[in-house]
Protein backbone atom coordinates (compact mmCIF):
# COMPACT_ATOMS: atom_id res chain seq x y z
CA UNK A 1 0.00 0.00 0.00
CA UNK A 2 1.45 3.36 -0.90
CA UNK A 3 0.82 6.37 1.38
CA UNK A 4 -1.87 8.74 0.18
CA UNK A 5 -3.67 11.85 1.31
CA UNK A 6 -3.15 15.46 2.12
CA UNK A 7 -0.62 14.85 4.91
CA UNK A 8 1.61 12.77 2.65
CA UNK A 9 1.45 15.39 -0.10
CA UNK A 10 3.31 17.80 2.21
CA UNK A 11 5.17 15.46 4.58
CA UNK A 12 5.59 12.30 2.52
CA UNK A 13 9.20 12.86 1.46
CA UNK A 14 10.38 12.88 5.08
CA UNK A 15 12.17 10.02 6.75
CA UNK A 16 10.94 7.84 9.53
CA UNK A 17 7.86 5.71 8.94
CA UNK A 18 5.40 8.59 8.83
CA UNK A 19 1.81 8.03 9.91
CA UNK A 20 -0.38 11.11 9.39
CA UNK A 21 -4.01 12.19 9.18
CA UNK A 22 -5.38 15.64 8.41
CA UNK A 23 -8.89 16.89 8.95
CA UNK A 24 -11.17 19.86 9.17
CA UNK A 25 -14.36 20.79 10.94
CA UNK A 26 -16.86 23.48 10.13
CA UNK A 27 -17.22 25.86 13.03
CA UNK A 28 -19.31 28.81 14.16
CA UNK A 29 -18.29 31.29 16.81
CA UNK A 30 -20.06 34.29 18.35
CA UNK A 31 -17.62 37.24 18.35
CA UNK A 32 -18.44 40.86 19.18
CA UNK A 33 -22.17 40.28 18.79
CA UNK A 34 -21.89 38.54 15.41
CA UNK A 35 -21.75 34.93 14.27
CA UNK A 36 -18.58 33.96 12.44
CA UNK A 37 -18.44 30.86 10.25
CA UNK A 38 -15.20 29.13 9.37
CA UNK A 39 -13.21 25.94 9.39
CA UNK A 40 -10.81 24.50 11.96
CA UNK A 41 -7.89 22.54 10.50
CA UNK A 42 -5.77 19.86 12.15
CA UNK A 43 -3.09 17.27 11.54
CA UNK A 44 -2.12 14.37 13.81
CA UNK A 45 0.41 11.60 13.50
CA UNK A 46 3.71 10.01 14.42
CA UNK A 47 7.12 9.51 12.83
CA UNK A 48 10.38 7.79 13.80
CA UNK A 49 13.69 9.60 14.15
CA UNK A 50 16.98 8.23 15.52
CA UNK A 51 15.38 5.31 17.32
CA UNK A 52 12.53 7.31 18.86
CA UNK A 53 8.91 7.74 17.88
CA UNK A 54 7.56 11.28 17.97
CA UNK A 55 3.88 12.17 18.06
CA UNK A 56 2.42 15.45 16.87
CA UNK A 57 -0.88 17.30 16.85
CA UNK A 58 -1.42 20.73 15.32
CA UNK A 59 -4.84 22.38 15.56
CA UNK A 60 -5.47 25.70 13.84
CA UNK A 61 -8.58 27.40 15.17
CA UNK A 62 -10.36 28.88 12.13
CA UNK A 63 -7.20 28.03 10.18
CA UNK A 64 -8.87 26.47 7.16
CA UNK A 65 -8.48 22.86 6.07
CA UNK A 66 -6.05 20.41 7.60
CA UNK A 67 -3.54 20.95 4.81
CA UNK A 68 -2.87 24.39 6.37
CA UNK A 69 -1.51 22.71 9.51
CA UNK A 70 0.95 20.38 7.76
CA UNK A 71 3.67 23.03 7.11
CA UNK A 72 3.97 23.51 10.89
CA UNK A 73 4.80 19.81 11.29
CA UNK A 74 7.17 19.93 8.29
CA UNK A 75 9.11 22.80 9.90
CA UNK A 76 9.39 20.88 13.18
CA UNK A 77 10.59 17.74 11.39
CA UNK A 78 13.20 19.73 9.44
CA UNK A 79 14.45 21.38 12.63
CA UNK A 80 14.64 18.03 14.41
CA UNK A 81 16.64 16.61 11.50
CA UNK A 82 19.09 19.54 11.66
CA UNK A 83 19.42 19.27 15.47
CA UNK A 84 17.61 22.61 15.85
CA UNK A 85 20.23 24.67 14.05
CA UNK A 86 19.67 28.39 13.34
CA UNK A 87 16.21 29.45 12.16
CA UNK A 88 14.59 26.83 14.42
CA UNK A 89 14.44 28.90 17.59
CA UNK A 90 10.71 29.60 17.32
CA UNK A 91 9.46 26.12 16.56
Amino acid sequence: ISPQGTGFNVLGNTKGNLRVKTGSAEATEFVNGKWRDGVHGWVIGTFDHQGRTYAFVVHMNFGGGGWNATPVVKKFMNCLESDFKPRCENV
